[in-house]
């Protein structure tokens, strides 16, 4: 898998697909760098409630 670049993404109203395939939607508000999270992974978390480690995101798109 590619790395993602989850940073691109802070502040921004994301659509986002996990490994499950699952959809989420809605903003960006905490972008965590690997050194700062316990996986060692890029980490995001949106407004609606969804923490996801970057193993987590199948697909992410702004919207």
């Amino acid at each position: 898998m590619n790395k993602l670049d989850l940073s691109q993404f802070r502040h921004k109203r994301v659509v986002v697909i996990d490994a499950y395939g699952e959809t989420y939607t809605g903003k960006v508000n905490l972008f965590t760098a690997a050194k700062d999270n316990d996986t060692n992974e890029d980490a995001i978390a949106l407004d609606c409630g969804v923490w996801l480690d970057e193993s987590d995101i199948k697909e992410i798109k702004e919207v």
